[in-house]
């Protein structure tokens, strides 16, 4: 009883530092318009185009959206470097790739340790300007500031980040942020969680701790000689 209360006390101690994190960043990290933005990240590729790794949202064959809902609404945001119009786009990713086969692009990668990377090809100039394409599901395109928001669907996606004029190279500063509607519900449930794994945690310590009943265990009964 003794060690299963330890770990139960541990656990629920986990999930609710868990939930705590959780509600504190659904109640006060988010903007004006609802979102949880990544840090300012900045990239650059000497190519022609910055797109992100093929994102895939599907979560089991039932409920092939799960993903998705629990994002919410997606946010890219980027500035082009000395404020030349920008283009960001999102796309199928196959179509996406067709349109950047051959062409000179850089690749962003999340790394856990080093952050953000860009892995840079060489190759060729895109075929046209990527905002005459029509195969983006979501697109922007201007100068300054450039803010894309996006209610993502499942399928293999690719977010694509060019100069409007399809020309090289490309540097961008930027972050990227969801409305992860979920989130309060998720933190609820961790809250009242681990709430219910403490006190049965602490019941079974409790439990396990009391002194045993030495009279009972000896089989000694009132009235028997000693």
């Amino acid at each position: 009883m003794l060690a299963v209360g330890s770990v139960l006390l541990l656990v629920g101690t986990g999930l609710l530092g868990a939930g705590g994190t959780a509600l504190a960043a659904d109640i006060g990290a988010r903007d004006d318009a609802g979102f949880l933005s990544s840090d300012v990240q900045r990239a650059a590729s000497p190519g022609y185009a910055l797109r992100s790794e093929p994102v895939v949202l599907a979560d089991g064959p039932a409920d092939p959206s799960g993903l998705a809902r629990f994002l919410g609404d997606v946010r890219v945001r980027a500035h082009g470097a000395g404020d030349r119009p920008l283009f960001i786009g999102v796309a199928p990713a196959a179509q996406a790739a067709g349109y950047l086969h051959g062409v000179g692009q850089g690749v962003l990668r999340t790394d856990t340790a080093l952050g953000l990377s860009v892995t840079s090809d060489d190759g060729v100039a895109p075929a046209g300007p990527p905002a005459e394409q029509r195969f983006w599901a979501a697109s922007v395109t201007g100068a300054g500031t450039q803010s894309l928001t996006w209610s993502p669907v499942a399928g293999d996606w690719m977010v694509v980040i060019m100069n409007a004029d399809g020309g090289a190279p490309v540097a961008v500063e930027g972050t990227v942020g969801a409305t992860v509607a979920a989130l309060r519900g998720l933190a609820i449930g961790l809250l009242v969680g681990g709430g219910l794994l403490l006190v049965a945690g602490v019941w079974l310590v409790a439990a396990g701790a009391r002194p045993e009943d030495r009279s009972a265990a000896a089989g000694v009964h009132a009235g028997e000689p000693v």
